[in-house]
C-alpha cells in the first residue's frame, strides 16, 4: 500500500482537512450562538457610562478631574447591552450645574428620571453610586503681597542687606480657582534666581506660577521690580588698651 504523506508535524493532511472542518463547525456554531443569544431580551448588566457636567467655564473652574463615568444596572436587548458595556456610539449623559461652586456633589436620585430617558429603550434598574463628587470652584481675581523667596538667592561673603525689600508695582494680580488662591495665603513668593550678590538690587523679575498650579492659575501681573541694599562688612583685628581701675577705701 502507497505511504500516506504527513505534514512537517507529522499529522496527515487528510486528518487536517478534518481538524480544520471541526474548527469551523465550532466557531460558526459558537457565532450562531452568541448572535442567538444577543437577540434575546430580558438581560441584566452593569455598565461604567459615560457622563459630563457641564457649567460656565467663563465663572467656574474645577480644581479636581471631573467624573467622566458612573455605575449602573441596566436591563434589555443583547445588541443593546452589548453596545453600552463598550460605548459604542453612546453619547455622555450631560449634568447641567448652574451653580456648582455651591456644594461638591449631586445625588443620584435626583439623576434617575432623566438618566433612564436618555438610555431608552434599555431600562435603568439602578445607579451603583449614592452621588458623584466634584470639586468646582469659582474664577477669582485676587491682590497678592509679593515676598522675596530667600531661597532663591545670596549675597556675596561679607555682605548683608541694609534694610527692607521694596517691589514695584506694591502687590500682584492672579486669577484662578477660589480655594487655590486661598491657599497663597496672600502673599506671592518672588524668585530672584541670582548667587552672591555684591551690589545693590534695582532689577525687574519675571513672575512664575509653580509648576503644579500652572493650568488652573494665571498671572495678570506677569514682573515686578525689585529693590534692595547691600552693604560690605569689612573684617579686621583692633587692640584695645584695658585700664585697671583702682578703687579707694573709706
Amino acid at each position: 500500500m502507497p505511504e500516506t504523506k504527513k505534514s512537517s508535524k507529522g499529522i496527515s493532511p487528510k486528518k487536517l482537512s478534518d481538524l480544520k472542518v471541526v474548527v469551523l463547525c465550532i466557531a460558526a456554531a459558537t457565532t450562531f450562538w452568541i448572535l442567538n443569544a444577543l437577540n434575546k431580551d430580558d438581560y441584566n448588566t452593569i455598565v461604567d457610562f459615560p457622563i459630563e457636567i457641564v457649567y460656565n467655564d467663563e465663572a467656574y473652574m474645577p480644581v479636581k478631574k471631573l467624573p467622566a463615568s458612573i455605575q449602573i444596572e441596566i436591563n434589555g436587548n443583547g445588541w443593546d447591552l452589548l453596545r453600552k458595556y463598550f460605548n459604542i456610539n453612546e453619547s455622555p449623559f450631560q449634568i447641567d450645574l448652574e451653580n456648582p461652586a455651591s456644594k461638591n456633589y449631586i445625588l443620584t436620585s435626583d439623576l434617575k428620571r432623566s438618566l433612564g430617558e436618555f438610555i431608552s429603550p434599555t431600562q435603568l434598574i439602578s445607579v451603583l453610586e449614592d452621588s458623584i463628587k466634584y470639586q468646582i470652584d469659582q474664577i477669582q481675581t485676587v491682590k497678592l503681597k509679593p515676598v522675596l523667596d530667600s531661597a532663591s538667592f545670596s549675597l556675596a561673603n561679607n555682605y548683608r542687606n541694609t534694610g527692607e525689600v521694596k517691589f514695584t508695582p506694591e502687590s500682584i494680580s492672579i486669577q484662578g480657582p477660589s480655594s487655590i488662591l486661598k491657599s497663597f495665603e496672600g502673599t506671592f513668593p518672588v524668585q530672584m534666581n541670582q548667587n552672591r550678590i555684591a551690589q545693590n538690587i534695582n532689577k525687574e523679575v519675571e513672575l512664575r506660577i509653580p509648576k503644579n498650579l500652572e493650568n488652573q492659575v494665571s498671572l495678570i501681573t506677569e514682573s515686578i521690580q525689585v529693590q534692595f541694599d547691600v552693604v560690605s562688612i569689612l573684617e579686621g583685628n583692633k587692640r584695645l588698651k584695658v585700664k585697671k581701675s583702682t578703687s579707694q577705701g573709706p
